[in-house]
């Protein structure tokens, strides 16, 4: 549904294409991403605090240096909803 051209590119140049049977899965977790991760050319998409942790048991300083998060993938918006007062969802959606 994305216009981005980034994301654009990114879909048929690494998620379209077949894939061969030492690549990397399209869906997987970030326990069989972090080889493919440190051999270099792969991204993975996740929460970063699902990921913190095992990254940091698994990398070592001077490779957590090269890291880098990809920003723009998803974008965000601002949505907008009508709560009663003093209703006790009101914290929930701040």
């Amino acid at each position: 549904e994305s216009k981005s051209s980034t994301i654009s590119r990114l879909i048929t140049q690494k998620l379209l294409p077949l894939r061969g049977k030492y690549d990397l899965p399209i869906y997987t977790n970030i326990k069989t991403a972090i080889s493919y991760i440190k051999g270099g050319s792969y991204a993975f998409h996740c929460e970063l605090v699902d990921a913190f942790h095992t990254i940091a048991k698994e990398f070592d300083i001077n490779e957590l240096c090269t890291l880098r998060i990809v920003e723009g993938l998803m974008d965000t918006e601002l949505m907008n909803g009508i709560l009663h007062k003093n209703s006790e969802y009101t914290e929930v959606f701040r």
